[in-house]
Parts: structure tokens; sequence; C-alpha cells
């Protein structure tokens, strides 16, 4: 179909005429971008909304054969190709699907495409361009590594032996041969010759440095010694004992200046026997008083134990009074508790002892009524079917809410609804006196009914006996007399 139609659309036209149709749809079916021609028609074919109704090879050749309809149109009428021309012109694309806009479409979709290959390309620019530059950092950061492998070797110096790095020296020498061996390898190799000279005297500087420290080490060391020694000592003659006990003249045990007295004790520990002698005095004064006052402390402490063995003792006495008058109370308290405890137990048990013969009562009461009701209940029917008078409204109102008899009920027991309801029924008939004597009548009957049953009972009752009398005899020393 799409043949024939392209075939019977085709326009029949001479040679000069066929270069200007094909170049209104050449026009009509491309889009310049950048100086190329690009034809717009696949590009439409295959977008999603195309695609979703129709096939992509359909949608090119139908698409084709309508912009062949359009160059027709326009080529016939020797108009020259605009947008407004495409638009009004039968044979193009309907508005709501038109030609300009997959040509718009697709020129946003090229526009697209060189801003990402642009944007791609600026990327490849500039990862060429770190790359250059990690190499180049790369080949200044061996170099450097190689000079300072070179400026450690050549820093070395050859100390009794022992190799020694220029940074672990401290000599005013040392400094200069550093940055002699820095311009060495770094800047100018032509003072590299005078290294080795320059190292010779920073060893001889490093050796009578070191010889100087021992020196110095030596004498502090005998200082220090000599300072513990006279500590020591000085330590030992502030010390002395009293009793057995070990003391040491401070604060808490001299009268006079501690100061002047440990300085006195330092001056002896040094050797002066001058000053010993005065330190003996003063050490004897010192003592004397703190044994004075020792016991002074001790006869003041006792004194203080004694008084406060006596508080104790009348704090314990006065504890025991009120712990007995305490459980006194207590027993007291239990035993008021007991008491009213007891009484409220019979208070209760008396209180549920009269609840239990209330409801006894009742319950013999209810039971009574409903022996009663299923009479009266009978007899009033009986007397209204016999005739009698009863305002028949009000005792149909009573009547249906009437008690079911306790013999017709599974919980065997009335509420006080179902109590005052019968009472309200039984107070309303027993006014009616024709009632009450139709009542007594009735009563009179069923009680001769009653006993008429109860005899003819115990005559059978008698019977039965006098049977098996007869059948135990009959059967004595047998299974059956025995079962």
């Amino acid at each position: 179909l799409i043949i024939s139609l392209i075939i019977l659309f085709k326009p029949h036209m001479t040679t000069a005429g066929s270069h200007a149709y094909q170049k209104v749809l050449q026009e009509l079916s491309t889009v310049e971008f950048e100086g190329k021609s690009i034809n717009w028609v696949p590009f439409y074919c295959a977008t999603p909304e195309k695609v979703k109704f129709q096939r992509p090879e359909l949608c090119v050749k139908f698409t084709n054969m309508k912009l062949q309809q359009c160059a027709n149109a326009l080529w016939k009428e020797k108009r020259k190709f605009n947008i407004e021309n495409v638009k009004n012109t039968y044979a193009c694309l309907e508005p709501e699907e038109g030609i300009f806009n997959p040509r718009k479409e697709m020129l946003a979709n090229l526009e697209q495409e060189k801003a990402k290959q642009v944007a791609l390309e600026k990327k490849v620019a500039e990862a060429a361009k770190l790359r250059a530059k990690l190499v180049e950092e790369r080949r200044l950061a061996a170099k450097k590594k190689e000079e300072d492998d070179a400026i450690i070797s050549l820093s070395e110096l050859n100390i009794f032996g022992k190799i020694v790095l220029l940074d672990d020296v401290n000599v005013e020498s040392g400094i200069e041969l550093q940055k002699l061996i820095e311009k060495c390898v770094r800047t100018d190799p032509t003072v590299c010759s005078d290294i080795e000279a320059m190292k010779l005297d920073v060893v001889d500087q490093v050796v009578a440095a070191q010889i100087e420290k021992e020196k110095r080490i030596l004498e502090e060391k005998r200082r220090n010694e000599e300072r513990k020694r006279v500590i020591a000592e000085t330590d030992r003659l502030l010390r002395f004992e009293v009793g057995g006990k070990s003391y040491k003249l401070d604060e808490s045990t001299i009268s006079g200046s501690l100061t002047e007295l440990t300085f006195i004790a330092s001056l002896c520990a040094k050797g002066d026997q001058g000053d010993c002698s005065k330190f003996d005095e003063r050490k004897i004064i010192e003592v004397t008083l703190f044994i004075e006052r020792i016991a002074e402390e001790k006869r003041k402490k006792e004194e203080e134990e004694a008084r406060i063995l006596e508080q104790k003792r009348i704090a314990e006495e006065k504890r025991k009074k009120e712990e007995e008058a305490r459980i006194l109370e207590q027993k007291r308290i239990a035993e008021e508790k007991r008491i009213t405890e007891e009484k409220r137990k019979k208070i209760k048990a008396r209180i549920a002892e009269e609840k239990r013969i209330v409801k006894e009562a009742r319950k013999i009461r209810v039971q009574g009524l409903s022996l009663e009701a299923k009479a009266i209940y009978l007899d009033v029917m009986s007397f209204i079917k016999n005739g009698g008078d009863f305002d028949l409204f009000e005792l149909t109102l009573l009547f249906d809410k009437r008690p079911v008899p306790l013999d017709e009920k599974k919980n065997l027991d009335w509420t006080e609804t179902e109590e005052q309801n019968y009472v309200l029924l039984r107070n309303f008939v027993f006014k009616n006196q024709d009632f009450q004597k139709f009542y007594k009548s009735q009563k009179l009957k069923r009680a001769s009914l009653l006993s008429d049953d109860i005899r003819n009972t115990s005559k059978k009752l008698n019977s039965y006996k006098n049977d098996l009398k007869v059948i135990v005899v009959e059967n004595f020393g047998s299974e059956l007399a025995t079962s």
C-alpha cells in the first residue's frame, strides 16, 4: 500500500524541475548543523512516541512519502520554502505531529551531543595535563630522593668506629659542613673536595665536646651522690626514739624553727663539728620538750577516753531503757491490735451469719411464695374462665410480669423485682372477695386430693412390701434373694 501511494503521488517533471523539487525535498528532510545537512527522519522515527505505535522502518517510508507530497506541492506552487508554507500544505504532517518539532528536537539533540563531546575533550585534555604533572612530580621526587640519599651518605661521621649522622651532632662547624654538603649535591659539585677535611675538623670538635660532656656528667654525679648523702645523714640526725617508737623532728614534734634546726643538721652532716655540737644541744632540748608534751597528751587522751567510756555507758543504759520501753509499747500495741482483730472477726462473723439467716429466710419465703404462686396462677385462670369478675386490663399488666415458679426455673431463685411483681399480683387478686372464697375452696380440694394420694401411695407401698417378702421367702438362698 505504501509503495502504491508513493508511485501514485510521485511527481512528473522535467530535469530542471527535478532539481528544484530535489532541493525543496532536501530542505524539508534535513537540518543544517555546523555546515552539514543531516536527515532528521531516522531520528524522528526512533523516538519512543513513534516506536510505541509504528515500526521504525515503516515510519521512515511513510514520513518520506509525506515529505515528497509536501515538496511536490511547494514545487508546483513555485513558492520559496518556509515554515508557514510547509505548515499549511495539505500533504505535510498533521499539526500535532508537525515536521518542525522533530527538526527542533534533533537540533537540540545535536547541540547536546556537541556539548558532551566538548566536555569529553576537555576532560581528556585535563587528564593528559594531570598525567604530565604527575610524571614531572615523580621525576622531581626521584631526583630529590637521590640527592637526599647522597646527602645522608656524605653526612656520616666515623667517631671511634661508630657511624654518627651529622644531624645528631651539636657543634658550630657541623652547620657549615651541612651547608657545604647541600651545595655539593644540589648546585656546585666543585666544592665536594673540601668535605672530607671539614668532616675531620667536625669529628675533632665532636670528640672534644664529648670529653667535656663526660667530665660534666661525672662531676654532676659526684655532687648528686654527696647531696643524697647529706640528705640521708640529715634525716638520720633528725630522728630519735622514745619508748621503743621512732619519731622525727618536724613541725609536729618541735617547738622552735624547723628550718633553722634542719639547716644546722645539714651543716653537721657535711662534717662541721662545731655545728654538730650545736645541733646535739638543740636536739636534746626539743626531744625533752616532745617527751613532756607526749606525756601530757597521753594523760589528756586517757582522761578523754575515760569520759567517752562513761558517756557510752550512760548512753547504753539509756538505750536499753528506751528499748525496753519500746518493746513494752510494741507488746501493748500488738495486744490492742489482737483484741481489735478478734472483735472485727466476731463482728464480721456475726454480720455474715445474719446475712446467711436473712438469705435462708428469704429462700424459704420465696419457696413458699413460689408454691403459692403456682396454685394462684391456676386459680386465677380458672376463676376467670368460670365467670369471675376482675379488672382485666390491670390484671393483664400484672399477670404479664408474674415470676416463673421455682420448679420451672434454672437458678431456683427469684430476684427482688420478681418477688415484688408477685406480691403486687397477689395483693390485687386477693382484694376480690369472690376470688378469696374461690381460692379457699380450691385449696381444700387440693388438700383432699393430696391426702388421697398419700393414702393410695401408702397402700401401694405396703402391697409392694408384702409381694417382696413372698418373693424373698420363695427364693431364699438363691442369687435372686440376695440381689
